[in-house]
């Protein structure tokens, strides 16, 4: 279901849906998306902790999975997004926001600044106390991203667009390409259908004894023969 602000939901995809007991999309995120006249669409999964989790849940490419970082500066807390299929470098985010110290934030300092459950940060700085945002710039290259909201079981679907004009991020190249790689899901083999393969072991031994008895006759008649 997309939705959007002020209207009933206006299209229906098929997604990947587990079955959970979750609390949906959190409530205040939610209102403050349809407050701001984004469009989204809310992405139900069974309970991951990590981006790469989502992705192989969802069966979708680690570009398009949005991964939130907290990075503290001299100059205050920072919200840091980039796509599952980077990593960050702290060296090079330090010249794009031109500070002398950076440290990645904690679950503590997270729970401390925010009253979050630890590693549940979304990825949307106007809620969080207005918190600055950096955007890494190859997120540009999908048409569309999944989001964390805040809890283990539940994604936004946005277009960067929105998400762009909703936190008026930094958008700048800060990260390294992740050796990261989403497993192939495993196939089960089907067993053979009676009388086609190769002859159970109990029938390999009959095949034999009647091989060697052919070429016996076969050398007997020739003997005759001559």
């Amino acid at each position: 279901i997309i939705r959007q602000a002020g209207h009933a939901p206006i299209a229906y995809k098929k997604e990947v849906i587990i079955e959970h007991d979750s609390m949906a999309v959190p409530k205040k995120l939610s209102n403050h998306l349809e407050a701001a006249g984004s469009t989204y669409e809310p992405v139900a999964h069974r309970t991951v902790y990590t981006a790469y989790d989502l992705a192989q849940t969802l069966r979708s490419d680690l570009s398009e999975i949005v991964k939130t970082l907290l990075v503290k500066t001299e100059q205050g807390l920072r919200l840091v997004v980039l796509p599952a299929s980077q990593r960050l470098d702290l060296k090079k985010l330090k010249k794009v926001l031109g500070v002398k110290s950076m440290s990645i934030a904690n679950e503590r300092d997270m729970q401390k600044h925010f009253a979050v459950k630890p590693g549940a940060i979304h990825a949307f700085g106007t809620l969080l106390k207005k918190t600055p945002v950096v955007a890494d710039k190859t997120l540009l290259k999908a048409k569309q991203l999944i989001f964390p909201t805040g809890n283990f079981t539940d994604s936004v679907r946005m277009k960067l667009k929105a998400y762009v004009s909703l936190e008026n991020p930094v958008i700048a190249h800060f990260t390294e390409k992740s050796t990261l790689k989403l497993t192939a899901k495993r196939t089960q083999r089907r067993k053979p259908k009676k009388g086609k393969g190769r002859p159970a072991k109990k029938n390999v031994k009959k095949v034999q004894k009647k091989a060697v008895r052919r070429s016996i006759k076969k050398k007997t008649a020739r003997r005759r023969t001559r």
